[in-house]
């Protein structure tokens, strides 16, 4: 499935730049194609020509497999924080007092 979508996704992908490059600045396609730019300077650029509507539809493709694959490929089980062990706590031996000062020593009952 995934290598489909990938094929679909770089011929969408190559379409894609064969299609902007085909058409001319101004709206119109590439001379050898038959196509008339707008003689207008700053007027409407008219109707879209055949380049630009294949050119809208090679962008949809591309974004679609872009989400496709990226929902293909995602792990939602694992996460960066999953192999995050926190160090083991360490256990106070001596209870400190606030003050700074040492605890008192453990004195041994008196024997009888």
């Amino acid at each position: 499935m995934i290598s489909f979508v990938t094929t679909v996704h770089v011929t969408a992908c190559v379409l894609l730049i064969f299609f902007v490059l085909i058409q001319d600045a101004k709206g119109g396609s590439l001379g050898t194609f038959g196509g008339q730019a707008s003689s207008s300077i700053l007027g409407a650029a008219g109707a879209p020509t055949f380049f630009a509507k294949l050119t809208t539809v090679a962008a949809i493709i591309f974004a679609g497999t872009s989400l496709w694959l990226t929902m293909l490929t995602a792990s939602p089980t694992k996460s960066a924080t999953d192999k995050y062990v926190p160090p083991a706590a360490t256990q106070q031996t001596e209870p400190v007092k606030i003050d700074g000062s040492a605890p008192p020593a453990e004195s041994t009952p008196p024997k009888k």
